[in-house]
């Protein structure tokens, strides 16, 4: 059988045949279109999104000046002449204890390069880039709650009116009553993703695994 046969054959050879398989199957013109097909779409999807996220981007430069005044790109020097090396502005503010901590912590060839400045830029951009988008989860989440009640407190107010319920309902009853309601929805829906922790719930997170996966992707590569 197919099972026993590609035991016999070592982890080496099995992928070698299987490459074979595929390069003497496959359309190279097709795969190279298709290639970039995708590429494209994702280059697309990527450059609408820093725009769209212009203002959580801004937000991360500015923790992160906060943590390391400097580290912002506009604070290098200029771009010197061919041959000559970088100059990176020194560790400053909160970020000094760390780049302290790892010397202490490092070989001394490893300090003498340079590694524990590298890794604590590092370490700031990804706690600035981390708490601006945890921010900004929190502002998407209140917007999109806000939406959702106003949605509701329309639809409600206009389904009842065209079927004819608000006599049913005191005198005093109208739209400002449904607005207010939408506002009570509108809240009901923020503290249900707050407590969720902005996460799907079971079973939907199973079901929309991959677009989290994705979404994670491209956070962190806007």
């Amino acid at each position: 059988s197919q099972s026993s046969f590609e035991e016999k054959v070592d982890a080496k050879e099995l992928l070698l045949r299987k490459a074979h398989l595929v390069m003497s199957t496959c359309d190279p013109v097709k795969v190279n279109q298709a290639i970039n097909g995708l590429y494209a779409s994702w280059i697309a999807v990527l450059a609408v999104l820093k725009v769209h996220f212009a203002r959580t981007v801004a937000l991360s430069m500015s923790i992160a000046q906060v943590l390391c005044p400097g580290e912002t790109s506009d604070s290098y020097d200029d771009p010197p002449a061919d041959g000559v090396a970088v100059s990176a502005p020194p560790i400053q503010g909160p970020a000094l204890v760390v780049c302290e901590g790892l010397k202490a912590a490092m070989p001394e060839e490893y300090v003498r390069k340079g590694w524990a400045e590298v890794v604590t830029r590092w370490l700031v951009r990804m706690v600035s880039v981390s708490v601006a988008w945890f921010l900004a989860r929190y502002i998407s989440a209140a917007h999109s709650a806000i939406r959702g009640g106003h949605m509701f407190a329309r639809e409600s107010y206009g389904l009842c009116k065209r079927k004819g319920w608000l006599k049913d309902f005191p005198a005093w009853f109208g739209k400002d009553q449904f607005t207010i309601a939408g506002w009570v929805v509108a809240f009901l829906g923020f503290a249900a993703q707050f407590k969720l922790g902005f996460r799907a719930p079971f079973p939907l997170n199973l079901l929309l695994f991959p677009a989290q996966f994705l979404e994670s992707v491209i956070q962190w590569m806007v």
